[in-house]
Formats: C-alpha cells, structure tokens, sequence
C-alpha cells in the first residue's frame, strides 16, 4: 500500500509536510480526491505502458542479433554455454518474463481502487498479449526447433542479422565426438519476432540459419558398359587423337571432405537450390535449415567436367600410336591436376585411374589387332632364325650320341652271308674304329 501513500504525496504536492498529512488524510473522504487519484494512476499506467513499449520495440530489434549469438554459443563445449544460451534464447523469443512483470507493476498501482472486478479485466488484456511458443521458420506461434548433427556432417550456425562475421560459429565435430564420446549434436535454431505493420498477424522467424554439410566419402565408376560401374547409364569419356581418331574410355575415383575442409567446400559450392522455389514464398525466405551440395553431385559435374577436359588436352596433344604407348603417364597427369585443382576447394581426391580399356571403332580395332598379330609373327618368325645353329649343334651332338651308344652295346661280330669273304686284318681295322671315341676312330694304319 506504500504506492498510494505515495501517489497521495504526489497528488499534495506543493503543500508543506503538515498540509501534506492533512491533505492525505482527507484524501479518501473526498470524492473527487478519490477520482484524481484514478486520474493520476492512469497516466503512470500509460506512461509505463509507453516505456514498456518503447523497451520491448528495442527488444525486438536486438533480439535477432542476440538469440543469432546465443545460437552459436550453444555448440562450445560448454554446459554452461549451453544454459546461458538456451535461457537468452528463450527470453528473447516471445517470453513470458517481460508481460509478466508488467503485470506485476500494474497490479500494484492499480490493487487499492480496482482490486477484484477491475483487475480481471486489466489482466486479460495482457496476458493475450503474449503468445505462446512457431515451429518451423514462419509461424505466428513459436514452437522450439531442433536440428541433429550427424558424425559425418559439418554444421555451420550463423545469425540472419548482426556482425556474421564475428559471430558464426563452426561445429568441430571430430573433436566433439573424440573428447565426450557421443554420436550427435543437437542444435536448436532460435526465432525472433517479426513486427507485421498490416492488418495480419506479427510471424516468428529463424533468428539464424543452420547450414549443414553432408562429408560421407564418395566412390564412382564411369564406364561405358551398362552392365557394371555405378550407373546402368553410359557414362564414359569420349574425346580423340591428334590424327581425329576417336577414343574412349571409363574412369574410376574416390574423394571425400575432410572436416577441416568443410567450410573451404561450402564456400566454393554453396547450399542446394531448388529450381522450383518461389523467391516470394515465406517457406523459402524464412527457411531455418540449408544442406550444402553434395559431394556426389560436385563429383558428377564440377569434377567430372575437368577429368574430361585433361584427358580432352592430353590425347589430343598425341597421335593414336604414343597416345596408346603413353596412356599410363596421361592418366598420372590426370591425377595429378585433379587433386591440385580441388584440394584447395575442399575436396581430397584419393585416386583417378582408368576403369576400362581404351576403345576405338571397330575397323581402327581390327586395324591395330591386325598390326599387332603381324608383328607378334614377324618376331616368333625372326626368333626362329636366331635358333637354328642351335638346333643344328643339338641334332649332330644326338647323332654321334646315338652312334657311340650303339657301338657300346655291339659285340664286335658280323653275321655275313656263307658266300662272302672278308679278311681278318678288315674286320680287325673296322671293329677298333667303331669302338674308339667319337671323331678318332682307328683305321688300323700303324705310324
């Protein structure tokens, strides 16, 4: 009740302290007193209702930019961080706390004359005024919103208004997930309220915007063949030699974004667009969540498109013949610019290499088989030539091996005809050659 007294004293002010107690105390006998000091609580209720205006409109203006900070303070690894930013968060978005000191201060201006009947119809005004808790990103009600982080994903939080550049905040998950041993982190996107000067009504809207890269490794085959690689599509690499002769042939590669890299690849490659999005639509505006490219898609155009252009350059700086006998440096050289170019992007290559042979048309096939097939026989042809003195060597060294072996085995006698003749001193001369050695047959002539 010290809030009368002290309206009283403001009701007689001017008087001296003695007039002051009379003039109080003959305050509540006095009907028109009593009507000037509903008169006075009513311009202290307004001029209240003016400063609480003018705080929660700067409330409102700050709120983005504080609840956008606050978002980010909740990913340190911190409990403490944790409260303090879920506590700001929810006091600047559509609390309670404000309205119901308000109402506090009201009542007890306004608890003397009005007490039951009048109070009831002064609190419900107020407590319409504050509504509840919107879920998504463009609500007239606000609802918490959550997002979960995954182990392979990188997420990026950053305020809609304010300094974005001192205020956005990166989730390391790796050392997140190292040091407390859990899978997941759970973010809550905070709204702030949007003053709508229509006839509508006011919309709760994503105070920051939560970005989110997907890292999951990446593995690819083009091939041209629809029976094996990644795709039942054909999807190899065509180009041509220097001398026009077109060639084709199927790549294979891996890649993968490391976390450091995240925010290099978010930079170079942005967020997903829908083609069909309307720019004018709230959906899309007030949007709380944006998911980066993913590294598939990068894979199957951006870094597809220069494999295809070093391989374009490097067989067509080449006629067919050292296109074909220099087709392992080539595709060295292909690896090489690849993982040079994208490395700095935010994409690790791990490897490029060929998934099939090198193709031509069928009479260029035929050709290079038939050149081939021709110089194998030329070569089995000339090899021959080089081994005939062996052969030779080998087939004489078998005679005389045969002969020696034979002549071992005889017994010196020659069953001849009856009729026949043959001197002693003959049979004597032949039987001493046949069993010397090999080339030093004796021929019974005595020196």
């Amino acid at each position: 009740m010290r809030l009368c007294k002290i309206i009283d004293k403001i009701f007689c002010f001017g008087l001296n302290e003695k007039q002051q107690k009379k003039c109080v105390g003959k305050v509540m006998s006095d009907d028109d007193v009593k009507k000037n000091h509903i008169v006075i609580r009513g311009i202290i209720t307004l001029l209240i209702f003016a400063v609480w205006g003018v705080v929660n409109r700067i409330i409102n203006i700050a709120a983005p930019i504080i609840s956008g900070e606050m978002a980010v303070r909740q990913l340190e690894n911190s409990d403490w961080s944790y409260v303090s930013s879920q506590f700001i968060m929810r006091y600047f978005s559509g609390s309670p706390m404000p309205k119901i000191i308000l109402l506090l201060v009201l009542i007890a201006i306004w608890w003397k004359p009005l007490k039951k009947v009048l109070l009831a119809v002064a609190i419900l005004p107020i407590l319409m005024m504050n509504t509840p808790n919107a879920i998504a990103y463009y609500d007239t009600k606000d609802y918490p919103e959550y997002i979960e982080i995954q182990p392979n994903q990188s997420a990026f939080l950053i305020p809609v208004a304010g300094a974005n550049q001192d205020t956005q905040g990166q989730f390391m998950s790796v050392d997140y997930l190292t040091k407390n041993k859990v899978a997941t982190k759970r973010v809550q996107i905070p709204h702030a309220l949007i003053r709508n000067p229509g006839w509508s009504s006011d919309y709760y809207v994503p105070a920051a915007k939560l970005i989110i890269v997907d890292r999951t490794p990446y593995n690819r085959e083009w091939v041209n063949a629809s029976d094996r690689g990644t795709s039942a599509r054909k999807e190899g690499f065509h180009f041509e030699s220097s001398d026009s002769i077109n060639i084709s042939t199927g790549i294979v590669t891996a890649a993968y974004v490391k976390e450091e890299d995240a925010a290099k690849f978010l930079y170079w490659f942005g967020t997903k667009a829908d083609p069909n999005a309307k720019l004018n639509d709230p959906n899309v505006n007030f949007a709380s969540v944006s998911y980066g490219r993913s590294l598939s898609d990068v894979m199957d155009t951006v870094v597809r498109g220069k494999i295809q252009a070093v391989l374009a350059r490097e067989f067509g700086s080449r006629s067919l013949d050292n296109a074909i006998r220099e087709k392992s440096a080539i595709i060295s050289l292909v690896e090489k610019e690849v993982k040079e170019s994208f490395i700095n992007k935010g994409i690790t290559i791990d490897y490029v290499g060929y998934a099939e042979a090198l193709s031509f048309n069928e009479r260029i096939q035929a050709s290079i088989d038939k050149v081939f097939v021709t110089q194998k026989d030329a070569q089995a042809e000339e090899s021959l030539k080089k081994m005939l003195p062996l052969y030779q060597q080998q087939a004489e060294i078998a005679v005389k091996n045969g002969i020696a072996a034979s002549a071992s085995k005889w017994n010196g006698q020659i069953n001849l005809p009856s009729f026949l003749v043959v001197p002693s001193d003959f049979l004597t001369a032949v039987t001493g050659w046949v069993k010397s050695e090999p080339g030093k047959a004796d021929t019974g002539i005595k020196k």
